[in-house]
C-alpha cells in the first residue's frame, strides 16, 4: 500500500480510503474521473513501485445553485456548488462518520478487538476563476481525518493491550490550466500540504508513542500537443519536498 500513489488534480495525497476502507477520502460528487493503473505506469508519475490512482475533480455546476445531502447509517455527507459566470464557480463536498457514536459500547470486547469502529471526516472545496476563454485558475483544498482504536480488555493489568491511531492530511493547491486551438494543453500546479500521524500502543504495563508531522511542498507542470493523427508530444516536470518531524517515546 505504501508504494501506491494517489493523485488528485496533480496533488499527491497519502491515502485513498478512510480507516477500514468504508469510504474514500474524496466525496464521489466532487470527482469527474478516477483512473486506476495497477502497475507499470508511465514515466510522468513516479516515487512508487505499485499502482497509481489518478483522480480529477469536476467543474462547478452550470446552473446557479446545485446541491444535495445524504444521511445514512455510517455517515452524513453533502455536495454543493454555485456558478459564477463565464465558466467560473465554487464547488464543495464533505462527509462525517458517526457509526462509533451510534453503536457506542454495544459491540462485545471480542468484536472491538477485531473490528475497530472508525471515526472520520473529510472536506473538499474548489474555486474556478476564468481568465480568458482558454485559460483558468483553480484553487483546491482537501482535508481528511481518521481515528481508530483496537483494545483487548483484561482484568489483569499485565494482559491489557490497546492501540490508538490518528491520521490526518490537508492539501492546498493553485492550478493554472490552458487549452490550445490545436488540441494541446498546458497545466501548472503548486501545492502545500500538512500530514500528521499519531500512534499509541499499550501492552501490559508498558507503552510506546509515535508522532510524525510532515510539511509537503509540490510543483508539477505538463505540456501536451498533437504532432500528427497518431503521435502526441508530452513533456513535463514533477517534484516534491517533504520535511518531517518524527518523535518516539516509550
Amino acid at each position: 500500500p505504501e508504494e501506491t500513489r494517489v493523485v488528485v488534480d496533480g496533488m499527491e495525497i497519502p491515502v485513498l480510503y478512510h480507516v477500514g476502507a468504508l469510504r474514500s477520502v474524496v466525496h464521489g460528487g466532487f470527482l469527474r474521473t478516477l483512473i486506476l493503473v495497477p502497475g507499470g505506469y508511465g514515466a510522468e508519475y513516479g516515487r512508487g513501485l505499485g499502482g497509481l490512482v489518478r483522480m480529477t475533480t469536476r467543474a462547478p455546476p452550470v446552473e446557479r445553485y446545485q446541491g444535495e445531502a445524504d444521511v445514512g447509517v455510517l455517515d452524513a455527507s453533502f455536495e454543493a456548488g454555485a456558478a459564477m459566470g463565464d465558466g467560473g464557480g465554487v464547488l464543495a463536498a464533505g462527509r462525517i462518520g458517526y457509526l462509533d457514536r451510534i453503536l457506542g459500547g454495544a459491540p462485545s470486547s471480542d468484536a472491538r478487538r477485531l473490528f475497530p469502529l472508525p471515526r472520520y471526516h473529510d472536506f473538499q472545496s474548489k474555486v474556478v476563476l476564468p481568465l480568458r476563454d482558454d485559460e483558468k485558475i483553480e484553487v483546491t483544498f482537501l482535508n481528511s481525518s481518521d481515528a481508530s482504536s483496537l483494545s483487548n480488555p483484561s482484568a489483569s493489568p499485565s494482559s491489557f493491550a490497546r492501540q490508538d491511531r490518528n491520521q490526518s492530511f490537508s492539501r492546498l493547491g493553485v492550478r493554472y490550466v490552458r487549452t490550445f486551438a490545436d488540441g494541446g494543453g498546458a497545466s501548472l500546479i503548486s501545492f502545500v500540504g500538512w500530514d500528521q500521524t499519531q500512534r499509541q500502543e499499550v501492552a501490559g504495563l508498558g507503552s510506546a508513542n509515535e508522532s510524525i508531522a510532515s510539511t509537503v511542498l509540490g510543483l508539477r507542470g505538463e505540456y501536451g500537443a498533437p504532432l500528427s493523427s497518431r503521435l502526441n508530444l508530452v513533456v513535463g516536470f514533477d517534484g516534491i519536498v517533504q520535511l518531517a518531524d518524527v518523535q518516539h517515546s516509550k
